[in-house]
């Protein structure tokens, strides 16, 4: 199941990609050096395949199909699908997971050898892995053809528009979790679709007695929510920013409206419409204070459900999830594309039983009892999954608005930003935003220069 781990994963895996491209020309060097990997007894765990009951159509001779994996993602969704997938075809799949800090270079390391499993279970985004790219099958299927445009995007390959990686687990969402008595209380109208809406939403709150931003900065990844769905506006009016920022040929802090997006977010601070212990509060009293109506909104991704079914129950009818935006003229329903990823190596010892664990995993049958486990919105048009309260409202929102990616996944995709969250924190913290920005620059032009980045070389 998605936790608020999963931003924290995301820029991990960013940070590991830097290492990718220099495995496979170091693996026959003898004076580059190999990535670490801990020995295979002591990082592999080896799960058992499960003993399932006999159905129809099970295969004339069954083969046990290894897949490898983070151990985080080795969830109850995952274990259930696989279920059903033995179930079916009567083969068996032995799952191999792995620390998430060593998992990413210890597959590309295997991929480098030709040591490779039948199935890898990885971020689908092809951009993220140059060395993984060119070693692994093509996939195909009803599903193939049924994929969400922004998901499709980012699975298939740019040397021949075949799919590649097979998108298994939810869109994610991002936004603002709202208390909906509260905002009924202070008659406020949604969506909220321009900054001046906001901040007289604002301002209702606060006469209400309501704080009505709850930030969480001591948990620095929740800061980068305002401007992740917001910094959309100023590249959808100039198409070639992106391509700019990810050439080098432009700074954030030289971009006028970037710089005035995050003087917006430093100003509802400075109003008193965020709470004052904004730098000591942690992610879970955010989570207390919109629910017991302390607090009007709190910025937060689809996954944070989770959270509040767990131990708000009692008040998750009453918590709502929306889009938020800091624009003047350009809000979105924020529906990412699929954190997780299906992938067939061509070395695999059982090729062909892999195409077909995909192709049969993919099936609406099988994802059905993931998303009974994990609610959430299906990458594939079509399917009738298990969806959350809050998925369905953000879809509601999703038939008048424009539907898009968070500006980093939309305008600089594969691109390393470096740890995005903590610049915004530290304008929340008293930073000058051009300051903040170009220390951003800073650190994302340091990675990208290591990674060998064309215009940061």
């Amino acid at each position: 199941m998605k936790t608020k781990k999963h931003l924290r994963m995301v820029s991990l895996l960013m940070t590991l990609v830097l290492t990718m491209a220099l495995v496979l020309t170091g693996c026959g060097s003898k004076t580059e050096e190999q990535p670490a990997a801990a020995p295979e007894g002591d990082t592999e765990q080896t799960v058992a395949p499960a003993e399932t009951a006999a159905s129809q159509g099970k295969s004339d001779s069954p083969v046990t199909l290894t897949f490898s994996t983070f151990n985080q993602w080795y969830n109850d969704g995952l274990k259930a699908s696989i279920a059903k997938y033995e179930e079916i075809s009567g083969n068996k799949v032995e799952v191999q997971v792995y620390p998430d800090d060593q998992f990413t270079n210890l597959i590309m390391t295997k991929m480098a050898t030709g040591d490779v499993p039948d199935i890898i279970g990885i971020h689908p985004n092809t951009t993220m892995w140059p060395a993984l790219i060119d070693k692994v099958e093509p996939l195909e299927g009803e599903w193939a053809d049924k994929l969400l445009p922004s998901t499709k995007a980012n699975v298939v390959r740019e040397s021949d528009g075949k799919v590649v990686s097979a998108p298994y687990g939810a869109c994610s969402s991002l936004g603002a979790t709202y208390n909906k008595k509260v905002f009924e209380d202070a008659g406020i109208q949604l969506p909220l679709k321009s900054y001046d809406e906001l901040l007289d939403a604002c301002e209702k709150l606060k006469q209400n007695g309501v704080t009505p931003i709850y930030m969480p900065n001591k948990d620095n990844w929740t800061a980068q929510i305002f401007m992740l769905c917001s910094l959309n506006s100023v590249f959808e009016k100039d198409s070639t920013l992106g391509e700019k920022i990810m050439a080098n040929e432009i700074k954030p802090s030289q971009v006028p409206e970037i710089v005035d997006l995050c003087k917006r977010l430093v100003e509802l601070k400075d109003k008193g419409y965020m709470n004052d212990d904004l730098n000591s509060a942690t992610f879970d009293m955010g989570i207390a204070a919109v629910a017991n109506g302390e607090a009007g909104m709190f910025l937060d991704g689809d996954w944070g459900y989770a959270d509040y079914e767990k131990d708000y129950a009692d008040q998750l009818s009453n918590i709502g999830f929306m889009p938020i935006t800091l624009a003047d003229d350009y809000i979105f329903a924020d529906i990412g594309s699929s954190g997780y990823g299906l992938w067939v190596p061509t070395d695999a010892a059982h090729k062909e039983a892999a195409l077909e664990f995909v192709d049969i995993f993919m099936s609406e049958e099988v994802l059905q009892v993931m998303y009974e486990k994990i609610p959430g919105i299906c990458p594939i048009e079509g399917y009738d999954v298990n969806m959350s309260s809050w998925n369905e409202e953000m879809l509601k929102y999703a038939e008048t608005l424009p539907t898009q990616d968070d500006f980093k996944g939309s305008y600089l995709p594969g691109f390393n930003v470096g740890n995005f969250s903590n610049y915004i924190q530290a304008m929340l913290a008293g930073q000058s935003v051009e300051q903040a920005l170009d220390d951003w620059y800073n650190d994302y032009a340091q990675l990208n220069k290591a990674s060998k980045t064309p215009g940061f070389e």
